[in-house]
């Protein structure tokens, strides 16, 4: 152990993460499961956040030269400090962080820590509430300002009509989408785990035809650019269409929603339960069916349930 605090900890996240882990029979190690990164959106993540808590422990606390010298009020102290600034849903954030932190280091540095803290009740006054729910009708007008094949294009498309996160349509590739199954795999999802999401109406299948036959070859990334860079692209349409201070606080997540609501209505439509359909949406979003059983997180992205 040795060097700084911030090289400390990148080499706790490195040691833990392997690219293409046999992830399901590590889940079945729950003390394993414990340790191990199961993607790189988590690794990032991470890295981010130890290099935050790291730059905040050299101004507040410089004599800590050793991770394994980090003790719970100095993990208290910085919490309490984050949430004059920061919403309820980051420190809830940060909390699992710290959790997966003192994992890392127990593994990586043999040691047996364990943080007894408490996440703190925000007091800045930034309570960001993402559960709005894109118009249909603001959707088609934000498609039409957007230049026709452009990549903030074809990536709300994917989060209209297939529901996948922004982190997710990053990676999406031309294999990864079977036009005679009718269904897209989405690999390394949140949590480290692939989901299948299957399209059956006739917009959906015009849309995956469309986005399939936009790159030559099985490799090529369906929307090759950054995170940042759609949700650029979405931000200037909005601002164009003047309704960007309509979706303030959620902007490409509320296309997510609407997808949810959509297929919600298909699915009833069809003949399924409120339960089977608020079930089925639930894994289609990439989270269990049982959070569809939830009305309270469910109707978070189906507002119309009937």
């Amino acid at each position: 152990m040795g060097r700084n605090l911030k090289y400390q900890f990148k080499t706790c996240i490195e040691k833990n993460f392997k690219e293409k882990m046999d992830k399901h029979s590590i889940k079945k190690n729950k003390q394993m499961n414990k340790t191990r990164i199961f993607s790189f959106a988590d690794r990032k993540n991470l890295i981010d956040f130890t290099a935050n808590f790291s730059n905040w422990m050299k101004e507040n606390h410089s004599e800590v030269k050793l991770v394994k010298h980090i003790n719970s009020n100095h993990i208290q102290e910085f919490l309490n400090e984050k949430a004059k600034k920061c919403s309820q849903a980051t420190l809830r954030e940060y909390s699992s962080h710290i959790r997966k932190m003192s994992n890392l280091i127990n593994s990586t540095y043999k040691t047996n820590i364990k943080y007894d803290f408490k996440t703190p009740t925000s007091v800045s006054g930034k309570q960001i509430i993402r559960d709005q729910q894109m118009k249909l009708e603001d959707y088609k007008r934000i498609h039409e300002a957007m230049k026709d094949g452009s990549n903030g294009q074809k990536a709300i498309e994917i989060g209209k009509n297939f529901g996948l996160r922004i982190s997710e349509i990053t990676k999406l590739q031309k294999r990864d989408i079977d036009l005679d199954k009718k269904e897209i795999l989405v690999k390394d999802a949140k949590g480290g785990r692939d989901r299948t999401v299957n399209f059956n109406t006739e917009e959906q299948i015009k849309v995956a035809t469309k986005l399939y036959n936009s790159v030559s070859r099985d490799l090529d990334r369906i929307v090759a650019v950054k995170e940042n860079a759609i949700n650029m692209a979405l931000n200037r349409a909005m601002k164009k269409l003047n309704i960007k201070n309509e979706y303030k606080e959620t902007s490409f997540h509320s296309i997510r929603k609407l997808y949810a609501q959509e297929e919600y209505e298909r699915y009833r439509l069809a003949g399924d339960s409120i339960e089977m359909a608020c079930c089925k949406v639930s894994e289609q979003l990439g989270h269990s069916a049982e959070r569809g059983l939830d009305k309270k997180l469910i109707s978070r992205y189906i507002k119309n349930i009937w």
